[in-house]
């Protein structure tokens, strides 16, 4: 799924993989089980999922 959201809007790739690892490792630190941190790593994957609902050109405005 992540990979339809960078096919959409490659000139703005965000760093999902980062997030999602660092949502894993902050669960980790606040000592959640680790369901709870797997859970945490598939939302920050799925960040950006809502995207593909958007029309591509009000993702890539530019301008006020």
């Amino acid at each position: 799924m992540t990979a339809a959201v960078d096919r959409r809007e490659p000139f703005r790739r965000r760093p999902v993989g980062r997030v999602a690892a660092m949502a894993h490792a902050v669960a980790g630190e606040m000592g959640l089980d680790a369901v709870l941190a797997e859970t945490a790593e598939t939302a920050g994957n799925l960040m950006n999922f809502g995207q593909l609902l958007v029309p591509p050109e009000l993702l890539t405005k530019t301008g006020g």
